[in-house]
């Protein structure tokens, strides 16, 4: 994208408050993980005592370390992982996902494609944490979990804002 994208403007909002009030429509707390510019991302959420920031000072190994970081804090049976900049998702999603066949870990799919957000059950924090050290992401330490998939009517749980032409096509929601 060449810029920080968090805060950009995105509807009548910024891009991960627009992430983060979805997943509050269904979830009791997020964990909202943080790495390049932290303070300034945290201050954003400051008020929001269903908010829990976690500072992931190793936020240059990449998206496996900050859901490691993110996961310490994790208070309840089950949980989303969903990248910051996916502002297309709706509440639907998390409701599929969480009324899908118990398992590990489940998955929304559109066309042969597997998305975000992930519903994991915490049962297997200590699972992830034991062979994070020999799996390069976390879709590979997903993959030998039980699984379920959803079926998703379109490719909102693919859709993010990774170029400007993503961003100045898509913003206005």
């Amino acid at each position: 994208m060449h810029t920080w994208k968090p805060l950009l403007p995105f509807g009548a909002s910024t891009i991960i408050e627009t992430v983060v009030n979805t997943a509050l429509e269904v979830c009791r707390d997020v964990v909202l993980v943080t790495g390049y510019r932290a303070e300034e991302l945290a201050s954003v959420f400051s008020e929001n005592r269903r908010v829990k920031i976690a500072c992931n000072p190793d936020w240059k190994e990449g998206m496996l370390s900050s859901i490691l970081a993110g996961i310490k804090l994790i208070e309840a049976d089950k949980f989303f992982i969903v990248p910051g900049d996916m502002p297309f998702l709706k509440s639907a999603v998390y409701h599929s996902l969480i009324e899908a066949s118990p398992a590990d870990v489940a998955y929304p799919e559109y066309n042969g494609r597997r998305g975000h957000p992930v519903l994991v059950d915490s049962g297997v924090i200590d699972t992830i944490y034991r062979i994070a050290g020999e799996k390069s992401s976390m879709r590979e330490i997903l993959h030998g979990l039980e699984y379920s998939v959803v079926q998703w009517k379109d490719d909102t749980i693919h859709k993010d804002l990774d170029t400007p032409i993503d961003y100045n096509n898509d913003r206005e929601v």
